[in-house]
C-alpha cells in the first residue's frame, strides 16, 4: 500500500470489533516522500496530519492509547501503521506511536511585527486557473501554504499571521489575498492571507 492512499476514516471508539490485520513500520521509500508529520485534533481525535513531498496531505488516525499532544512532530521511523478489519467494513488504520518516541513541538513562526503591508490583493482568476490546489503546510520554519501548480510545478508562501486556516486544510484562493510586506533593508516577502 501506498502512503498517498491510506484514506481519513471514521473510526468507532469501540475498537474490539474490529481486530488487526497487519502491523508494520514505514518504509525508507514511505519516509523519504513525507515532508512534516504533526498531530492535529480532528472530529474523530487525534490524528496525524502527514503533509508529502509533493504538497498533498493525508490523515491517519492515532491509536487511543497515544500519549502525544496536538502540535507534535511525528518522527514516523518510530511509528507502526496499523490496518484493521471487521467482516462487511473497508479496511481502518490507525497510527501507533512507539512509547519511547521522543516529543517535540513544531517550530515557532517568524515575527513579522517589524514589517509593514505594502500590498494586499486578490488573487487573478488566471492566477487561479493555473493552481491545482493549494494546501496549508508544515516548514522547518514557518506554517505556509504549498501551491501545486497545474503544470506540475510548486511553490510555497508563507501564511500571514491571523489567518483561519490550520495545517493540513485546503486553501479557498478566491477568498484569500496575496500581500507584500515590507521591511528596511530587507527584501520584500509575499505571504497568503485568509
Amino acid at each position: 500500500m501506498r502512503l498517498e492512499h491510506i484514506s481519513y476514516e471514521k473510526i468507532q471508539q469501540n475498537d474490539c470489533r474490529w481486530s488487526l490485520k497487519e502491523s508494520r513500520s514505514f518504509s525508507e521509500a514511505e519516509i523519504n516522500n513525507v515532508f512534516k508529520a504533526i498531530v492535529v485534533n480532528s472530529q474523530y481525535g487525534k490524528a496525524a496530519c502527514i503533509t508529502l513531498k509533493d504538497g498533498s496531505v493525508t490523515y491517519v488516525p492515532l491509536k487511543n492509547n497515544s500519549n502525544v499532544a496536538v502540535d507534535d512532530v511525528i518522527d514516523l521511523k518510530k511509528t507502526k501503521l496499523l490496518k484493521f478489519f471487521k467482516k462487511g467494513q473497508p479496511d481502518i488504520y490507525r497510527l501507533e506511536i512507539l512509547s519511547d518516541t521522543p516529543k517535540t513541538t513544531q517550530p515557532h513562526l517568524n515575527d513579522y511585527s517589524n514589517w509593514t503591508i505594502k500590498e494586499e490583493r486578490p488573487f487573478t482568476e488566471d492566477e487561479i486557473a493555473d493552481v491545482k490546489y493549494a494546501v496549508v503546510v508544515l516548514t522547518p520554519t514557518r506554517v505556509s501554504v504549498c501551491i501545486l501548480m497545474n503544470n506540475g510545478g510548486a511553490t510555497h508562501l508563507p501564511l500571514a499571521p491571523g489567518s483561519s486556516v490550520g495545517v493540513g486544510e485546503l486553501v479557498d484562493l478566491y477568498k484569500a489575498k496575496l500581500q507584500v510586506l515590507t521591511k528596511y533593508g530587507e527584501s520584500d516577502i509575499h505571504m497568503i492571507f485568509i
